[in-house]
């Protein structure tokens, strides 16, 4: 757990999270990672990651920004990395 009882899902960097992609070189670089905080299933305050396009990141984070205070229920995220899915990053 993090700072004030926060669950982080992923605490990944940027090269982590593309790490093993066969995507060109020019998507790769259009996109930034970032950590969003939202309500998981179990009812606890989580921290995870996105792997976006860069264009999009702020709207992103302004559509997570309420979330980490209403019922928006998520299991995990975390950027799917190395040929795992989303489901299976933990």
């Amino acid at each position: 757990m993090a700072e004030g009882g926060v669950i982080v899902d992923s605490e990944m960097d940027f090269a982590g999270s593309v790490a093993g992609a066969e995507t060109p070189r020019e998507v790769i670089e259009a996109l930034c990672l970032i950590s969003v905080r939202y309500v998981g299933f179990d009812s606890r305050l989580h921290e995870g990651q996105l792997l976006v396009h860069r264009e999009l990141a702020a709207d992103l984070e302004e559509i997570f920004a309420p979330t980490a205070g209403s019922s928006l229920l998520e299991r995990s995220i975390g950027p799917a990395a190395r040929g795992r899915s989303p489901a299976s990053i933990r």
